[in-house]
């Protein structure tokens, strides 16, 4: 058996002693499930994303990044099978799901929830086979595809997440959501990539890339987080008291420090854009941040007195990531030695 599989093999055992559990804690091991899909979806969305724009766009800062993007996307199907793991316990997860009537039933309801669930992931699986072939000559794909993906992301987003909390609103939570997606889905590209990148203006490209995403997810974050204060609503209140007001802030600052004050110091130096250290250091620290926005936007609706670990969360990140790993690092070098080295 090779490595890869052997990897593959370790993370199917550990999610599947995560599926055992939820037949006894239902709450802890779905909680722990949505949260490792929210994770892994999420970086296979940002890919797909990126694989699109790319398609239309073009530019020399998309190839040597394609045969990690493309890797990336093609783990969606593996995200919306380990998504049928926790679809069956909402009822302990969200609050309109156990109570049945409530005034937004008509949106909020078990079946609906679903079908659009359902229909987002089967949809990006279909797309994410679609951008594994070289990018097409017409631009109308790409531009429908992208605006498809801006609905069903902001539409997952506020299905997923914000409905734990199904009393807040907030009209910029999809775009949020997007957002993240789409700077981790970069750093994991670039990360996987730039060693291998010779040519300083792509890593220049990068670089900006990495800057300018993480200040458009600044700004939005910023943005919700303002409007919630100025309307000082308790429907805002519901949503933010559990993740500034309790134990769970520190996982804030510090995903605020890993997603923007550090990476944004970084780059600011042209030079240090050039630098592959410099973009695989960016990378890295994204990439943490990625997982504690998984956190943050999951457990405190959750767990609203504090960081309450349950040993399930471990293992359905590890489980989900080693399979999320294995299958990436088999693509990308596939996708590689076809395409042929990074410029």
């Amino acid at each position: 058996m090779s490595r890869t599989a052997a990897v593959a093999l370790i993370g199917v055992v550990a999610l599947a002693s995560v599926a055992f559990v939820e037949t006894r804690q239902a709450q802890a091991a779905a909680t722990s499930l949505l949260m490792a899909c929210w994770l892994f979806a999420g970086l296979g969305f940002g890919a797909l994303a990126l694989l699109l724009v790319h398609d239309l766009t073009g530019g020399h800062w998309g190839r040597p990044l394609r045969p990690a993007l493309q890797a990336t996307a093609a783990t969606l199907p593996l995200t919306a099978v380990a998504t049928l793991l926790w679809l069956p316990a909402l009822g302990a997860l969200y609050p309109w799901a156990a109570a049945g009537d409530h005034p937004q039933s008509w949106y909020l309801n078990a079946p609906f929830f679903i079908a659009r669930t359902l229909l987002f992931l089967s949809s990006w699986s279909a797309l994410a086979l679609w951008v594994q072939r070289p990018p097409p000559r017409r631009r109308r794909g790409p531009v429908l595809a992208l605006l498809w993906l801006g609905l069903s992301g902001s539409l997952a987003g506020i299905d997923w997440a914000m409905s734990l909390t199904p009393e807040h609103h907030a009209a910029g939570f999809g775009l949020l959501t997007i957002s993240g997606w789409v700077l981790g889905a970069m750093a994991l590209a670039i990360g996987a990539s730039a060693a291998s990148i010779e040519n300083a203006s792509i890593r220049a490209d990068h670089g900006a890339w990495l800057l300018m995403l993480l200040l458009l997810w600044a700004y939005l974050a910023y943005m919700d987080y303002l409007t919630a204060w100025i309307g000082d609503q308790a429907s805002s209140l519901a949503w933010y008291w559990p993740r500034v007001g309790t134990e769970w802030s520190r996982w804030m600052l510090a995903g605020v420090a890993l997603r923007v004050l550090l990476p944004f110091c970084l780059l600011l130096d042209s030079r240090a854009r050039r630098n592959p250290r410099v973009l695989a250091l960016c990378a890295a620290l994204l990439l943490a941040a990625q997982f504690i926005e998984a956190v943050l936007m999951i457990l405190p609706s959750l767990r609203t007195s504090g960081p309450l670990w349950h040993w399930s969360d471990l293992l359905a990140v590890l489980g989900l990531g080693l399979l999320f790993g294995s299958v990436f690092e088999f693509l990308r070098r596939r996708r590689t030695s076809i395409d042929g080295a990074p410029a």
